[in-house]
Parts: C-alpha cells; sequence; structure tokens
C-alpha cells in the first residue's frame, strides 16, 4: 500500500519531491546541508522558540536499488515536525520521550529510529 503525495500538505515532503523529479540524489552527503539549511530555515519561521531547532536530527537513506528514499529522525521532536506537529516544550517530550495529541500516543523507538503511534481512543 503506498500514499498518494498531496502538494502543500507537509512541507518536508514538499521540499524532497523537487529535487527528486531532478533526478538528484537528496541521499548524497554533499546534498545533505542544503536540505539540513532549508529544515533550518524552515522551523526557524515555524517554531515559537528558535533554540527548539538544535533537536532537529535526521538521516536520508536510499535503497540498494537507489529507488526509495527514506527520511528518517532520530529522535521524537525530528518525527513529529517530519509529520507536521510543532509542540511545545520539546525538551520535556525529549525527556519523557512520549506525546499526547487528539487521542494518540507519540512515542519513538531509538533502536529502530522510528516514530510509534497508539490511537488509544476505543
Amino acid at each position: 500500500m503506498c500514499e498518494l503525495y498531496r502538494n502543500n500538505e507537509n512541507f518536508f515532503r514538499d521540499y524532497l519531491i523537487f529535487p527528486l523529479l531532478k533526478d538528484v540524489d537528496i541521499a548524497d552527503k554533499n546534498f545533505r546541508g542544503e536540505i539540513y539549511q532549508t529544515f533550518y530555515y524552515f522551523l526557524e519561521n515555524v517554531l515559537l522558540d528558535q533554540t527548539d531547532i538544535q533537536y532537529l536530527d535526521f538521516e536520508i537513506k536510499k535503497s540498494k536499488d537507489n529507488i526509495i528514499y527514506k527520511l528518517i529522525a532520530k529522535n521524537l521532536i525530528t518525527a513529529l515536525w517530519f509529520i507536521s506537529i510543532f509542540p511545545e516544550d520539546p525538551t520535556d517530550i525529549i525527556e519523557a520521550n512520549i506525546f499526547i495529541l487528539d487521542n494518540k500516543r507519540y512515542i519513538f523507538d531509538y533502536d529502530k529510529n522510528k516514530l510509534l503511534i497508539e490511537d488509544f481512543s476505543e
């Protein structure tokens, strides 16, 4: 199953789609600096406290066949930002490694570098 791409719903995804359309290797270490600077600039204009940008930590990996790219968050805050959730008090969230919003619990699995979302509305 795949997710359809919708423009203007997620800045991070929107930004990364255009280099891919031009056949740019977004996993290349030389391009990573440009991606980081762009994400940094975006967050600088979105976050209430710019010092929270210190939590921006990610990597981009590509499959061996060079077809699939993965944007991998390295902590809970970055993972939340990548799905367009911008919580206040990121330091507390990082320390607790849990964030609750709208009957969903977000936890970051550091062993797998994966955001886990639990729905507890039922």
